[in-house]
């Protein structure tokens, strides 16, 4: 409780813990994409991250999945959900900017 955690990302310190190799560029360009609420893996290729690749256009449940808008669509991922949450009523709803109004 009450913990502080610094870490000095200038000089490559930063707390990962995983069982992959990862690439700090590619992880800032992924959740840049999860804020900009991208639904396209050529989105998150545009600006550096190919991690979601395979899940768009290599998983065969997604790639027979009769919502799939074509090559390199992902669906309503992370990003999409946090940055346009669909409402029982059709309307949409910045998950994001609610958080950032409500502090």
């Amino acid at each position: 409780i009450n913990a502080d955690l610094e870490y000095d990302v200038a000089n490559n310190q930063f707390p990962l813990i995983t069982t992959r190799k990862s690439y700090y560029k590619s992880a800032i360009a992924e959740l840049l994409g999860y804020l900009r609420g991208y639904d396209s893996a050529a989105q998150f290729r545009d600006i550096g991250c190919k991690t979601w690749d395979a899940n768009a256009n290599e998983n065969n449940a997604w790639l027979n999945n009769p919502n799939r808008q074509g090559e390199d669509d992902m669906g309503r991922v992370y990003g999409v959900q946090g940055r346009s949450w669909q409402k029982p009523d059709g309307s949409h709803l910045d998950q994001l900017k609610k958080v950032i109004n409500n502090l």
